[in-house]
């Protein structure tokens, strides 16, 4: 039978070819994401979406560094992690997460002439298409229907965690980990060279957008492989494959790690036990939602604040999750793959209650303190992020299900009513993708960075790139909210990029700490001499903290020269001389 004209043979009639397919999940993807966060779209170079983040510091922090990423790559990577805070501590920028694969992608954008705060937004909205794209993919992957799997795509899109989180940009983007389930269903299947090297490279892929989530990946990834790949633990290609693929893993990221490891090694990094035990979820967070459902449900309470722990994923999700569980189970073809997500959703909860969870003396946290790189862990409860991505995975599978009950029902029936049939299979759909999502994204908004600043402009005209500056007031605790001032001296940072001996990050080191408290008695001499010591050479200090502070002892061993004023801003700006140099 010849075909019908201008359409190639092997394209079925009436049947969209696989990439106008593709194309439309992504438009279909992009419009969504721009829908889930706005009005972020309409004006991307306004601010940065806060998430369930109660001030901007972590957002403003995570722009600063995707700018040093910029910056870096700009010059060659020269002095990567010699980045311009907590002088003088050596590898600060290693003292957090370093994202150099959106770095990249932020300088590839940089480049066109877009701004940082633009930049880091469309980078947001990609990473949100993209957790779609990869959950349908993977979907696909395992077998499920197309509409079973964009269904499940747009559920990986809304992912409740993943828009709690929305202020931390590297928990968004989940490419990597998806891309990494991807390789670990693929190794169980053609295990060799090539699957194992996909499977090293996903998961370098995953640790260069975040490092504690491929990290936590890989732990709760684990049990999966070992049910998956059980079958080929006498197979020698297999075991070649996986040493290929760690070879390929360490090979790649192995300039991040030994960075991390010598920075958290050279300030004796440890986690307290009740640090780790206060960010480790409990039973009652999986019993709570960030926002109300569609659909409410008795014992199912809406949390306080969307910043609280509240992990239940949506009922009508763990409902159809319930249903794939039970159709898989009675279904040799798809008890596999099955067991496989229960024992992901079953390893995330568990290693989520992180510090609770104990044996007499040995908790869970100091067994994986054996592990290189893992004693550092604290927020246990980010491991919710997999359970999520399981419960979303298996209610897929369970859309797949009454999708494929319904279709045999119809299929004998005249096309109009096969097509009236599964409506409510869409319907279910719809409802499964926005039974739980937020009201509205807050954006912070902030100035252009290019702005007429005055003290600013100064800085740039009048020091030195090697000059150290301190700018005041330090913060007097340890929560987000008392770095904000310090996020926004490193979000005008990107203008001059001069070392600073403040800062921000995951890690505080202790030149920093000792600074910091010395800096409660400013401007006493012991203070001034402890910033000239380190190297300072300018304070930047708002009017408020000067008519705050006690006049500095003329007859110190360090004076505060005056170097600049700025009156509109309210700033002033001090030279630190040594007495006999003012004289």
């Amino acid at each position: 039978m010849a075909a019908a004209p201008n359409l190639p043979e092997h394209v079925p009639r009436g049947r969209i070819p696989p990439p106008a397919q593709w194309t439309l999940i992504l438009l279909l993807f992009i419009a969504a994401a721009v829908a889930a966060t706005w009005p972020l779209a309409s004006d991307l170079g306004a601010g940065l979406p806060l998430g369930s983040e109660r001030v901007a510091t972590v957002p403003l922090f995570n722009l600063w560094t995707l700018a040093w990423n910029v910056e870096s790559v700009g010059h060659g990577y020269a002095n990567y992690w010699q980045a311009p805070i907590f002088h003088p501590t050596a590898d600060a920028f290693a003292l957090s997460e370093p994202q150099p694969v959106l770095g990249l992608l932020a300088a590839a954008l940089s480049a066109a002439g877009l701004s940082t705060v633009q930049v880091y937004n469309l980078l947001l909205i990609a990473a949100l298409t993209g957790n779609g794209l990869l959950m349908t993919l993977l979907l696909r992957r395992i077998g499920l229907g197309w509409a079973a799997a964009v269904a499940g795509g747009g559920l990986g899109l809304m992912l409740p965690f993943t828009h709690q989180e929305l202020g931390v940009l590297q928990l968004v983007p989940l490419v990597g980990v998806l891309l990494f389930a991807l390789a670990v269903l693929r190794f169980s299947e053609s295990p060799g060279v090539a699957a194992g090297s996909a499977l090293g490279g996903a998961l370098a892929l995953a640790y260069g957008l975040s490092s504690q989530v491929a990290a936590f990946a890989a732990l709760a990834f684990t049990p999966v492989a070992l049910w998956l790949w059980w079958p080929l633990r006498r197979r020698r290609g297999a075991w070649i494959g996986l040493a290929a693929g760690v070879a390929l893993f360490f090979a790649l990221v192995s300039p991040l790690v030994i960075a991390q490891v010598r920075a958290t090694s050279a300030e004796d990094f440890v986690r307290a036990e009740e640090t780790v035990r206060k960010h480790s979820a409990r039973p009652g967070h999986y019993v709570k939602t960030a926002w109300p459902q569609l659909i409410p449900t008795p014992g199912v309470e809406p949390a306080k604040r969307p910043s609280s722990r509240a992990f239940w994923p949506g009922t009508v999700r763990v409902l159809l999750a319930v249903l794939a569980a039970v159709a898989a189970w009675r279904s040799r073809r798809w008890r596999r793959i099955g067991v496989a997500g229960l024992l992901l959703l079953t390893a995330s909860v568990l290693l989520s209650f992180g510090g609770h969870l104990a044996w007499g003396s040995v908790t869970l946290p100091k067994v994986l303190g054996l592990l290189p790189g893992l004693g550092q862990i604290r927020s246990f409860f980010r491991f919710a992020l997999f359970a999520q991505l399981a419960v979303v995975a298996l209610a897929a599978g369970g859309l797949h299900a009454v999708a494929t009950a319904v279709g045999e029902r119809v299929q004998p029936t005249p096309r109009p009513r096969q097509i009236f049939g599964q409506l409510p299979v869409l319907a279910l759909c719809l409802v499964a993708v926005l039974e739980l999502r937020a009201g509205g994204v807050e954006i912070t908004e902030l100035p252009p960075l290019d702005g007429d600043l005055p003290w600013l402009s100064w800085i740039e005209e009048n020091t030195e790139p090697r000059d150290v500056l301190a700018f005041l007031p330090f913060p007097e605790g340890r929560s987000a909210g008392d770095y904000l001032t310090t996020s926004q001296w490193m979000y005008w940072q990107q203008r001059h990029w001069r070392p600073m001996v403040n800062g921000y990050s995951g890690f505080f080191p202790r030149p920093f700490k000792t600074i910091k408290k010395s800096m409660e008695d400013f401007p006493s001499a012991p203070t001034l001499q402890a910033l000239y010591d380190v190297g300072v050479r300018y304070c930047v200090v708002p009017r408020s903290v000067i008519n705050e502070s006690p006049p500095p002892d003329p007859n110190g061993p360090i004076q505060l020269e005056p170097a600049f004023r700025d009156e509109e801003h309210e700033l002033a700006i001090f030279a630190l001389r040594k007495a006999t140099e003012t004289r």
